[in-house]
């Protein structure tokens, strides 16, 4: 092979590895950013919408409809307080509100506030004989009876109320705080055999499918579903009939009815059973009252107003005591220091801090601040853990950024008669502004989402820190107690999106300050 050939055939190699280099970096960075726009991404959906998988008794309103089932027209509208998170009720709920047994909406819309029944004097009467109740009950049962006006009114003025008000209330009548909600009635009533144990078998909850192939005959024996080797009867609705009483005699049967024939033929005597069934819920998880309502018992009522406030709080005041440590030990570095071991040592020591794990500054701040000094678990204590935390990294940025200024305007400065401390205060840090700023805002994101040193020395009060010596909870912080305390995960992603907000404009701000302090270096040059 002659020289020539040889040259070819290693510029034909060469040009073969650049070409693997090349595309294996191209491919190695674009499924970096698409792991990163997933996570992202996920984050973002499951924080922006939720969907709840809840088990009912009685059948949503969309699959009694699918299966054709008759809904009783009621003599009255129900409209809710937009607040209290209503999206329907049933028979059964209904009466236990006019019997005065709901007093509270913890439990039946998990939103903190207490519940209020306001029926329209119009239609009192109607209601109780609805219900099966009587007339004097819904004054025994402090239920609020008035005209139209005070009923709507009231509903309202509270967060918790639903209002009982005529049929076809025109929605231009009703005020823009309440909306009018949908009435469910329909279960899936069995005979009380279908339900129970047999061995380690009992029918579940059942899925919408799995509703479709029993009413339609799809299934010929409970086994199917998991339960006891019993065929499957199904009782057909009839107007002139009772669909309850019916199963209540014929062992495995299965029938579709309203709460109220089940409720009346439990009062005759008659036994059965309700199968549960599955309802999945999509609605919006991040609301504008999630971001302004303060938490309440530790973050499963209630919103994350309390907790944004001291996370910036939190921000402020170690920014504050950071920031000019961390630049006054930059200047001396810089300006001051002599080359030797000691200064060595200083900027090894800085570099070693950085790179400690934050759970180490929080047992140093739990000894040191909480224990020590008696400071207890407080926002002084965090916020000086956390300082010290981010120390190294203003001091390290901010010794870049002053090294980077031009020994000629030192010289320059010091020339027309300034001092040193002069020329470092009006022309070396005037000029090292950008890089400093940048560095101190990189270390507030990093102060932000911090966790672990802030679990030993903060505390977890999700109140509104009043004074340094209050306990108090990030949002970092409050994702992880949120998760391990399983108050609610649709809550943790709310809040986890929010801290992504806010670190993705803290990054874009110091990426576009860095980027101006570019520009303007090469205009200079």
């Amino acid at each position: 092979m002659t020289d020539t050939q040889q040259m070819l055939a290693h510029d034909k190699r060469r040009k073969s590895i650049n070409r693997f280099a090349i595309g294996s970096i191209k491919i190695l960075s674009s499924l970096t950013v698409l792991i990163l726009v997933v996570i992202i991404g996920y984050l973002a959906v499951r924080g922006l919408y939720k969907q709840e998988r809840t088990q009912v008794s009685v059948l949503p309103l969309a699959t009694a409809q699918r299966l054709g089932l008759s809904q009783t027209e009621i003599p009255f509208d129900i409209v809710a307080n937009k607040r209290a998170e209503f999206r329907q009720v049933d028979w059964n709920m209904l009466r236990e509100m006019a019997q005065g047994k709901i007093i509270s909406l913890r439990r039946v819309t998990y939103v903190n506030e207490n519940f209020f029944l306001y029926v329209d004097e119009s239609i009192a009467d109607e209601f109780a004989r609805f219900l099966d109740l009587a007339s004097d009950c819904l004054a025994s049962g402090g239920i609020i009876v008035g005209s139209f006006r005070a009923t709507v009114d009231g509903a309202a003025a509270h967060n918790g109320s639903i209002a009982i008000v005529p049929r076809n209330t025109a929605s231009s009548s009703l005020p823009s705080a309440l909306k009018t909600i949908a009435y469910e009635e329909h279960v899936l009533v069995v005979h009380p055999t279908v339900t129970q144990l047999y061995g380690n078998n009992m029918v579940g909850v059942l899925s919408d499918v799995q509703v479709d192939l029993l009413l339609s005959g799809e299934y010929s024996s409970w086994v199917q579903l998991h339960g006891g080797d019993i065929p499957v009867a199904l009782v057909q609705e009839k107007t002139d009939s009772s669909v309850a009483r019916e199963v209540a005699g014929i062992e495995g049967s299965v029938g579709v009815t309203t709460q109220k024939d089940v409720f009346r033929a439990g009062e005759q005597g008659f036994v059965t059973a309700v199968l549960q069934v599955n309802r999945i819920i999509r609605s919006p998880n991040l609301t504008f009252r999630y971001l302004v309502l303060p938490t309440q018992e530790s973050g499963r009522f209630g919103g994350i107003g309390s907790i944004i406030i001291n996370t910036f709080l939190m921000v402020f005041l170690t920014t504050l005591i950071a920031a000019p440590l961390g630049i006054a030990a930059a200047v001396y570095l810089v300006e001051y220091a002599k080359k030797g071991r000691l200064t060595s040592i200083i900027r090894s020591g800085i570099d070693v801090l950085a790179s400690i794990p934050s759970i180490i500054f929080g047992l140093f701040g739990l000894l040191v601040f909480v224990q020590l000094l008696g400071w207890s678990f407080s926002l002084i204590s965090g916020t000086l853990t956390v300082a010290l935390m981010i120390l190294p990294t203003i001091i390290r940025t901010s010794e870049e950024a002053i090294r980077s200024v031009e020994q000629r305007l030192r010289e320059a400065s010091i020339g027309m008669g300034a001092t040193k401390m002069e020329t470092i205060w009006r022309v070396v840090l005037p000029s090292a502004l950008n890089g400093i700023t940048t560095g101190i805002i990189l270390a507030m994101g990093r102060a932000i989402g911090e966790t672990a040193a802030l679990l030993y020395t903060i505390g977890s009060s999700t109140a509104v820190a009043t004074g340094l010596s209050s306990g108090s909870r990030v949002l970092a912080l409050h994702i992880m107690l949120t998760i391990n305390e399983g108050q609610s995960f649709d809550k943790a992603f709310a809040s986890a999106f929010v801290l992504i907000v806010v670190v993705l404009i803290i990054n874009t701000t110091a990426r576009w300050m860095m980027n101006r302090a570019s520009v303007k270096n090469k205009g200079k040059e």
